[in-house]
């Protein structure tokens, strides 16, 4: 299992910039539609579990919106894909980190939206 993580931690840089490399990036206006970032005191990390199967071992640069609310009780409530590219791929992953970030309790806010960008270039020879 530690090979494994291992491995994953060596295949992918989550990052909130596009890869430099000859996949598409991902637009800037997808990373600025963020909102409410403010309003977070902890995010997950991501883990093995949650790498999707159908990513490992391929090249990618992808993204996922989802707009949510906060009503003050430190989770996103009412999580809805917005956009996502490519589609079937990090959607699932992206709202479980959703559910895991704890944002300030007490903080009302109607309309959110959570960008997460995930990209991994395959290294040569491996």
């Amino acid at each position: 299992m530690k090979l494994r993580v291992a491995a994953i931690g060596v295949l992918i840089s989550i990052t909130n910039s596009a890869v430099a490399s000859n996949l598409d990036p991902v637009p800037a206006e997808v990373i600025s539609a963020e909102t409410c970032q403010e309003h977070i005191s902890r995010e997950p990390s991501m883990n093995a579990s949650d790498f999707p199967s159908n990513a490992r071992g391929k090249e990618y640069n992808a993204y996922v919106v989802v707009s949510y609310q906060l009503d003050g009780s430190g989770r996103a409530v009412n999580p809805q894909l917005v956009d996502a590219k490519p589609k079937r791929m990090f959607e699932k992953t992206t709202l479980s980190l959703l559910s895991r970030t704890e944002f300030t309790t007490g903080v009302v806010v109607s309309s959110c939206t959570y960008v997460r960008t995930y990209s991994a270039v395959r290294r040569r020879g491996r």
